[in-house]
């Protein structure tokens, strides 16, 4: 499948998505890639976990830092502020790899759909 036809599954699957209320809220580009640049861009994020099995699409996020919350405080030298615990992450892409038929493209972009919803929502994973 091109970027055309993958396109209406993913707006598809976003609707549906949403019918369970579960609306992505932010928007997410989503790219057709080779499997090279898909593992470059798993390698990159890793941060020390293991990948388990073949991976055939990824969410790419980022951490938001956290906001400070208070005038903080000063222990010694070292200034300590409190924080708001938060798990929010920027979800800034999906890539999938693009040479799969409909039906595998279609659970790859659900699965990646979903990492991106808890991503944005906080959801430990």
């Amino acid at each position: 499948m091109d970027r055309g036809e993958c396109h209406p599954l993913y707006i598809e699957i976003q609707e549906y998505f949403e019918g369970l209320n579960m609306k992505v809220e932010q928007q997410v580009p989503l790219l057709l890639v080779e499997r090279q640049a898909l593992n470059k861009a798993v390698e990159g994020e890793k941060n020390g976990h293991n990948q388990l099995g073949e991976t055939v699409g990824f969410c790419m996020s980022e951490i938001l830092k956290r906001p400070k919350i208070g005038s903080g405080n000063r222990i010694g030298k070292i200034k300590t502020e409190p924080y708001r615990l938060t798990r929010r992450r920027d979800v800034t892409a999906i890539l999938v790899l693009y040479e799969f038929p409909r039906l595998k493209i279609r659970s790859i972009l659900a699965h990646e759909l979903m990492h991106a919803w808890m991503n944005l929502n906080g959801t430990k994973f």
